[in-house]
């Protein structure tokens, strides 16, 4: 369920299997919610793109460079045919010659989507979905503020993970390790596994996008789905394991 800030999920299916499970292994409820609870935490992590911060910061600046132009494009991405005219855009850039590369870029068909602007950060903003951009190519070239798209991209670097860390929070709250660049307060855990009637606990991920993330991956029900399946597999071979050291396993 979504409110705008907060998003929450609950599963029938599995609070039948954590009940099977608890009657499987003989623990406490309040032992196998906190245990369930902290790997579901720690499945949701690493379900949540990106696998590493390395390569959530790729994706950033691949995503910036489909909205905002650097001058390297022109050099070193950009595949001209034209040797002459590569050459003289390369030093009109290099010159910051606005004029006399606007004329060149609305006579060429291949270039005229290309808009010489100043910097603004809201067309980035504007171009994701569910965190992430899809244009076919970059169209807003900074010119004159190069620096500022440089810094940008600094600045969303450091955003990397924010919505892995709401269950990377999670994860931690509950006793798990999550990796250093996942340790940001994005995520809230209710615990409440010891009530006496209808115990519970509730993992909550701060991030609003993430429903986002979450209508295109699928990965609560995924994550709540596998570690259902896990956790009854683990009991059924701790009750064979037992049933073994006690001579009552069938042979």
């Amino acid at each position: 369920m979504a409110d705008g800030l907060f998003i929450s999920v609950e599963d029938l299916e599995f609070r039948r299997k954590l009940q099977r499970f608890q009657e499987l292994t003989g623990k406490s409820i309040s032992d196998v919610l906190r245990e369930q609870a902290k790997l579901l935490a720690e499945r949701l992590m690493r379900l949540t793109y990106p696998k590493s911060a390395s390569q959530g910061k790729k994706r950033v600046a691949i995503d910036i460079g489909r909205v905002y132009l650097q001058n390297e494009w022109f050099e070193n991405i950009f595949q001209f045919t034209n040797q002459s005219l590569q050459t003289q855009i390369t030093n009109l850039v290099r010159g910051r010659q606005q004029a006399d590369l606007e004329a060149i870029f609305r006579n060429s068909p291949k270039l005229v989507r290309i808009h010489i602007e100043p910097f603004d950060p809201g067309k980035h903003k504007a171009a994701r979905r569910g965190g992430r951009v899809n244009l076919p190519a970059p169209f807003s070239f900074p010119l004159q503020s190069q620096s500022k798209v440089k810094q940008y991209v600094s600045q969303e670097k450091k955003n990397v993970g924010l919505a892995k860390s709401g269950w990377g929070s999670c994860f931690q709250q509950l006793g798990g390790s999550p990796p250093s660049w996942l340790a940001r307060p994005a995520g809230f855990v209710d615990d409440k596994s010891d009530l006496q009637e209808s115990p519970y606990i509730t993992l909550t991920n701060k991030i609003s996008y993430f429903g986002a993330i979450d209508a295109k991956g699928n990965i609560v029900s995924r994550a709540l789905a596998g570690r259902g399946q896990s956790m009854i597999a683990a009991a059924e071979r701790a009750l064979d394991r037992a049933a073994r050291g006690a001579g009552l396993a069938e042979t």
